[in-house]
């Protein structure tokens, strides 16, 4: 119960790397992983936008 109290304590991920017991470390592993898959995810949109767009053309119908 005392971890929850301490997380609770932590307002910033300034604080959770300075006052995380796993640290900065740990830290930069989630924050990487959150951006990567926001990467990937925004990356396939962009693909499927232009498989779309490909499509439209090809059928002659126009997309905004």
């Amino acid at each position: 119960m005392d971890a929850l109290e301490q997380m609770k304590r932590a307002t910033s991920f300034n604080d959770l790397a300075n006052r995380s017991v796993l640290g900065k470390e740990a830290l930069d592993r989630q924050v990487r992983t959150l951006v990567q898959d926001a990467v990937a995810r925004k990356s396939l949109q962009a693909v499927a936008q232009q498989q779309a767009q490909s499509a439209a053309r090809s059928s002659g119908l126009r997309l905004g």
